[in-house]
């Protein structure tokens, strides 16, 4: 019986963990993601890097993102500010000092899944994996 309910409050902990981050949650949430941008045209390269998030009870967002590979990218070793918002499971989110990066797509448990654009010139797919912070 011991092991059943450990069992039991290990997965009740597990999904609390990766439940989404909704806006009406009651309580701001920090989130960390490995993100990876491959641009949908062109021959430039995948760009990287690492975002913690937080979303607040009325989903505004803020964080910083920070560009890990290529070494050519121009956030790489870079702390910018995150800012943007969540409703129901819709992310957007806006990357860089004057927003350059825009992020749509949705959010949940298993992470990003969006369209990025720098300007009108590039499109990415985003996807920002779950991470440990």
């Amino acid at each position: 019986m011991h092991r059943i309910l450990i069992a039991m409050f290990t997965a009740g902990a597990l999904i609390c963990a990766l439940a989404p981050a909704r806006a009406d949650s009651g309580a701001a949430r920090t989130l960390h993601f490995s993100t990876a941008m491959v641009p949908t045209l062109g021959d430039q390269a995948e760009r990287d890097g690492d975002m913690t998030i937080t979303v607040a009870p009325d989903g505004g967002i803020s964080g910083t993102y920070k560009g890990t590979a290529p070494k050519s990218d121009s956030l790489y070793g870079k702390a910018v500010p995150v800012t943007g918002t969540l409703s129901g499971t819709r992310v957007h989110l806006e990357i860089g000092q004057n927003g350059e990066l825009h992020i749509d797509g949705s959010l949940d448990q298993n992470g990003i899944v969006a369209t990025g654009s720098v300007g009108n010139q590039q499109l990415y797919d985003f996807v920002g994996a779950p991470a440990s912070g």
